[in-house]
């Protein structure tokens, strides 16, 4: 349970320290998808990365409605 608690924190630390316009579940996502790319908190939080997709080139992509 403490282990939980501490990752809340920090995790709502970095959201208000970084004035970020997302709510707390949005970054637990966000932070969740991208916890094995390395890459920086401000990278993954900045309007050029389409955080709307959360899917990059080195993600498999699993089509299961593709037609055929």
């Amino acid at each position: 349970i403490y282990c939980a608690i501490i990752g809340y924190c920090l995790v709502a630390v970095a959201e208000r320290q970084m004035k970020l316009d997302f709510g707390l579940y949005e970054v637990l996502r966000i932070l969740s998808v991208s916890l094995l790319e390395r890459t920086t908190l401000k990278g993954l939080f900045t309007k050029d990365n389409d955080t709307d997709n959360f899917q990059s080139v080195t993600q498999l992509c699993l089509n299961f409605f593709s037609g055929h």
